[in-house]
């Protein structure tokens, strides 16, 4: 997967949108490439969980052109709580 090349830039209105971690890095490399392959149009908009390394940034800066990578801790949730206790708002 790191040999393949890197998806084209794009801007045209549709977002690709996932949360993800280090731990999930090349799987998500491979499902969102080939998704972006199919599609012929989008770009990669990433909530980092948290976990990602400066390394992953770098393999995600390449291989995605760079997308916009959002810290989880940076989300308004407004008077939602945070975290995964299953507290809905």
């Amino acid at each position: 997967m790191l040999a393949t090349p890197p998806i084209p830039a794009s801007d045209d209105g549709v977002i690709l949108f996932s949360m993800i971690g280090t731990a999930v890095l090349l799987p998500y490399l491979v499902a969102v490439k080939s998704l972006r392959q199919q599609l012929g149009r989008g770009r990669v908009v990433i909530l980092d969980d948290g976990t990602l390394t400066d390394a992953d940034h770098r393999v995600l800066a390449h291989h995605l052109n760079d997308p916009r990578i959002v810290a989880i801790g940076d989300v308004d949730t407004g008077p939602c709580p945070r975290g995964g206790r299953g507290n809905g708002c």
